[in-house]
């Protein structure tokens, strides 16, 4: 059982960009980005059941797999591709390959939506990368500047937020955060 989701700024953010993706045409190349373990897959999944919770889901599990879906032209209208820990996909051997296949989907109809997870470090990783210079480089990077990006909190803001305002519903954020000096009446 998921622990309670208190919803925050960038969930609003999330949930119109899905909406508008789901009342359009267009395939959509969503990243939630965030440090380790601030709540990017969590923060995609409510957002995906609260706005698109009828769509097809495809969850692939390596690069290889994902460019099979999209060489058989699997994803018809209404379809999200879960890209959990994106670095997976477009690093390594086929990632290059991987990313000139996103793109191409992204170039046609939808609606589509392509939602992925990946830590500060491995964006800045992938988008540092040389263009292009004739050989097969650089396409995860761009791709990666496709993205309309969603920004995580840190944990702890969260934590503290949580603390601060009472919204500890289950008790688990008092299990693992213990909160920092706090001038009294901070909240109120």
């Amino acid at each position: 059982m998921l622990p309670s989701y208190v919803e925050r700024r960038h969930d609003q953010e999330l949930r119109a960009c899905l909406d508008k993706t789901a009342s359009g045409q267009d395939a959509t190349f969503i990243m939630v980005r965030g440090e380790s373990c601030t709540g990017k897959s969590r923060t995609a999944y409510e957002a995906v059941r609260a706005c698109l919770s009828d769509w097809k889901l495809v969850f692939p599990k390596d690069s290889e797999s994902l460019l099979a879906i999209l060489a058989a032209d699997a994803l018809s209208a209404q379809t999200i591709v879960w890209l959990n820990e994106a670095q997976e996909f477009l690093s390594g051997p086929l990632g290059e390959s991987a990313a000139v296949a996103l793109r191409r989907r992204l170039e046609q109809d939808g609606p589509v939506v392509i939602i992925a997870t990946l830590w500060p470090a491995y964006y800045r990783t992938l988008t540092d990368r040389p263009e292009s210079s004739g050989n097969d480089s650089g396409h995860a990077g761009n791709l990666g500047k496709l993205a309309s990006i969603l920004e995580k909190e840190d944990r702890r803001d969260l934590g503290e937020y949580l603390f601060m305002y009472g919204l500890d519903l289950d008790g688990s954020i008092a299990v693992k955060w213990q909160p920092r000096s706090v001038e009294p009446g901070w909240g109120k």
